[in-house]
Formats: structure tokens, sequence, C-alpha cells
């Protein structure tokens, strides 16, 4: 878990409102720079809490043809009785999720692979910055996930031989 941007914007905005409280020594001031720290502190336990206790898993993979793009089938399960908002899924591309509780839910995630052959998944990454986008909360998953990639068919097909009808046998 690290703070995003706009997480290190709200720490600024948070010691210089207390640096405020201190110099007039206003204790409004002081009021509200405690109120934002422990709203910033607190969002650090939702964004842990946004990916703890997911459930995984990598499923079987259609095999695919070379220089198709290659997908990857990835089963997540949120067994708690919280929903999960905003979790986001990546590989190549990323796709934004929510899950409700006790919802399941299959992605196919995107991979350009360029050899032939048995090809692993690589490293796929789920990712939250819920709930106030001040931190990100991100997990890398490496799977035994492979897919089988085909040859290319030829683009052109090979043309038929030309006989004539009298070679022809009954």
């Amino acid at each position: 878990i690290l703070p995003t941007r706009r997480g290190l914007g709200f720490v600024l905005s948070i010691v210089l409102v207390l640096l405020i409280a201190f110099v007039y020594n206003n204790n409004l001031a002081y009021l509200l720079g405690f109120l934002l720290a422990s709203i910033f502190f607190v969002t650090i336990l939702h964004s842990y809490k946004s990916l703890a206790g997911l459930i995984i898993r990598a499923d079987h993979n259609p095999p695919v043809f070379a220089g198709t793009p290659a997908g990857f089938n990835v089963s997540i399960q949120n067994p708690g009785t919280q929903p999960r908002f905003a979790l986001e899924i990546s590989l190549r591309e990323t796709q934004i999720i929510d899950l409700a509780p006790g919802q399941s839910e299959t992605l196919l995630l995107y991979a350009d692979l360029g050899r032939r052959g048995w090809q692993p998944c690589g490293t796929v990454k789920i990712s939250s910055c819920y709930p106030l986008g001040l931190f990100r909360a991100w997990s890398p998953l490496r799977f035994d996930s492979r897919v089988l990639v085909y040859p290319k068919p030829a683009s052109i097909a090979a043309p038929f031989p030309e006989t004539n009808g009298d070679d022809a046998q009954p």
C-alpha cells in the first residue's frame, strides 16, 4: 500500500492546516488537522481491506494461433460479507470490476505472445484505490497458467491441382 499523488497532496494539506493551527494557536484548526489525519489513517485500513480475502484462481485457457492475442481466464471470488468496489485487474490492459458479497466473476485477460508452443501467463496485477483514492493497494499474482499457441495458418490457400475430366476414375 502506497499513497497516490492525491494522497501526497492530502498529506501536504494536513501539514499546512496543522502548521497554521500551531502558528495562530487555533483550536478549531487543530481539530480540522487531526480530523483529516484520522481520515487519512483510516483510509489505509480500508484500502487494505478492499483486497484482503479475495480468492483468485487461474482457469483453463483456450489455445490460440500465433499473432493473435492469447486469452487467460482468471476467476475472482469475494467470499466476504462486504462488497469490493473498483478492483483493477491487468495483464496487458486494465479491467475494472465491482464484486458483491459472495459473488464470483471470471475475466478474460489478453496478452500478446509472439512464439509458438506453451506460453506462460505472466504477472497479473490486481489493485484498488478504494475508498478515497488516497492509497493504492496492489498485489502481483504469478499463476502457473499457460496457453498453447499454434502456428499461424497460411493466409493464401494452396490451389487445387488441375486435372482434366478424362483421368477421373469412376
